[in-house]
């Protein structure tokens, strides 16, 4: 079998390829390829051929895969009567060498195979729960895994016009909605609506959910008409131009500048975004209740704890909790709502499961479940035991390393400079694929000082209130954090306790309400962090090495940017077993 390769074009698109003679898996994100965060190939169809191309050079000259391809798969959109593909096979056929094009449909079932291949449960049967705000297959799924088999308890109608047994449970549309609506403080600067989830679970942590605001955010998640009508009025009005059909929308003669729009909602985007990727119609509304910072903190405290109680209580349902519990009690994680950290927590913490979530939850991990689930209808087993954390791709302009004076300096020199408060980009290897950074595109310094956190902040360009993570040895993070499990914390998806004795000297790690989202660190996933680690005696602050606003960098010039611009002490990229220093008086 030749290579493979296929492709999401929805928000966070990407493309995963499969290169037959390695039998490797690499990822581009296209966020990273072009510096627009969270990018909509679906809604920029003039660029595709121009991406694509590309993709492909990286691919060839990066990746090493030969331009000869068996099969390229591409992802359906959420709504196939309005855009049936997101990406155009005729473009893909002008690009690449294939002899095939073929569609995946189930959005929930490129999560549930992508996550399952990246478990430690691949031989052995366990469940899958993908949650998310909406695919073609609907929100919420539990699914069946043993053997290398995947089968959903929610069964689609495959005419595509309508679902059998879907549930109804909407958890990621009903917290982005929530957060939009009850915590305009946090919309008013967010310009991507998929960056609110974050900052609203961030402030929860700064809220009581037991007070009336608090009673407000549950009411917003469940949808709760007299609640919602009471925080923000237009609301119901904006829901139904929103849904509005195609007809509908000639019936009330909209149209702008002559043209026609498919949706409700494709006119509005239209008429508010000043690009596909920050269309946050959130930021229209103006409650009348005009909230304090602490009263919507109080809002976010509801939606974040109502969102955890609806998830337990549907994953303990009898028909869910059965099939959890024949299955050994092992949980496998994906969608967009598993990067609510918190969620992830109690579900481990209070269900007694064994919980995986991998890096790569939301959406542009969908590529490689779908080449997942076609080697495993095939017979391919290559996907088994994966380690796709730093599948990405290498560095686009590292020929700009000896354009820029540096140093070269040992470990210990690095461990001294970050011992000295020294506030570092590091760049290594391959990117991460996901929306966190893990080492090889990081900012990161030492955690004591209170004031610590704020200063990273400042080179982040990011809201104050919002929490970091603390990088550390695996065999040291029972040190200095209190956690149900120490096995499953090397992406950053779970809250564990800082203990009481390093709470003052881990501040900048750790959030107001004394927790952490650790990344336990092994010499065989990033030996130079590992060994980083072992120097400085401890933890690290680690952040991405973005400002606001941008996907996490993939070029050395969007990293001295930031090193000219912000108040970063300097960049390390380690090439060639070289640790190259730069600073702003070396540019």
């Amino acid at each position: 079998m030749a290579n493979l390769a296929a492709a999401y074009w929805g928000h966070d698109s990407s493309i995963c390829f499969y290169n037959d003679q390695s039998k490797t898996f690499h990822v581009i994100e296209i966020e990273k390829l072009t510096g627009i965060k969270h990018y909509r190939g679906h809604a920029r169809y003039e660029e595709q051929k121009e991406i694509l191309e590309r993709c492909l050079k990286v691919s060839e000259e990066d990746f090493g895969i030969e331009n000869d391809y068996d099969v390229f798969i591409v992802g359906s959109d959420v709504d196939e009567q309005i855009n049936p593909l997101c990406l155009d096979p005729d473009i893909v056929k002008q690009v690449f060498n294939v002899r095939e094009t073929t569609t995946h449909h189930r959005h929930h079932a490129a999560h549930a195979w992508g996550a399952y291949a990246q478990s430690p449960w691949v031989t052995k049967p366990c469940t899958v729960f993908t949650h998310d705000a909406g695919g073609d297959d609907g929100h919420t799924h539990i699914w069946r895994a043993n053997s290398k088999r995947l089968r959903s308890l929610n069964e689609v109608n495959y005419d595509r016009t309508a679902y059998e047994n879907i549930d109804t449970r909407f958890f990621g549309r009903n917290y982005n909605i929530s957060s939009g609506l009850g915590c305009q403080n946090m919309v008013g600067v967010t310009p991507n609506p998929l960056d609110m989830a974050g900052k609203v679970m961030g402030a929860s942590a700064y809220g009581d959910h037991m007070s009336y605001f608090g009673h407000c955010g549950k009411g917003l998640i469940n949808e709760d008409e007299e609640i919602t009508e009471a925080i923000n009025p237009s609301f119901p009005w904006f829901r139904q131009q929103y849904t509005k059909t195609e007809q509908g929308l000639v019936r009330d003669n909209i149209i702008r500048y002559g043209r026609t729009f498919s949706s409700g909602k494709e006119w509005w985007v239209d008429n508010q975004a000043d690009s596909p990727e920050e269309h946050n119609y959130f930021q229209m509304f103006i409650s009348p209740l005009q909230l304090t910072w602490e009263e919507e903190c109080d809002v976010a405290a509801g939606i974040q704890r109502q969102h955890e109680d609806n998830v337990l209580e549907y994953l303990q349902t009898p028909r869910v909790w059965e099939e959890i519990v024949r299955n050994g009690k092992r949980l496998v994680i994906s969608g967009g709502c598993g990067l609510n950290i918190l969620t992830n927590t109690r579900i481990q913490d209070e269900l007694g499961l064994e919980v995986f979530v991998p890096p790569d939850v939301h959406d542009s991990g969908l590529p490689f479940g779908m080449l997942c689930k076609y080697m495993s209808v095939n017979g391919m087993r290559e996907f088994e035991g994966v380690d796709i954390r730093y599948a990405g791709q290498p560095i686009q302009d590292m020929e700009l390393l000896d354009v820029h004076e540096s140093t070269i300096i040992t470990l210990e020199q690095l461990a001294d400079l970050l011992k000295d408060d020294k506030i570092l980009g590091l760049v290594q290897g391959t990117s991460e694929v996901g929306p966190r950074a893990l080492g090889n595109r990081s900012i990161i310094c030492d955690p004591k000082g209170w004031d610590k956190k704020d200063k990273v902040n400042i080179v982040k360009c990011r809201e104050n209130y919002r929490p970091f993570a603390p990088m550390v040895r695996q065999e040291d993070a029972h040190i200095y954090f209190e956690a149900t499990s120490y096995d499953n914390l090397e992406y950053m998806n779970f809250s564990v306790k800082t203990r009481e004795e390093y709470k003052e000297e881990l501040a900048a790690v750790t959030h107001v309400d004394g927790t952490a989202r650790v990344q336990s660190v092994t010499r065989k996933s990033n030996a130079l962090v590992y060994d980083l680690l072992s120097a400085c005696g401890g933890v690290l602050l680690n952040t991405s090495f973005n400002v606001k606003g941008k996907p996490i960098l993939n070029t050395l010039k969007e990293a001295f940017e930031v090193l000219e611009e912000t108040a970063l002490d300097g960049v390390v990229v380690y090439h060639d077993e070289k640790l190259h220093y730069f600073t702003s008086e070396l540019l």
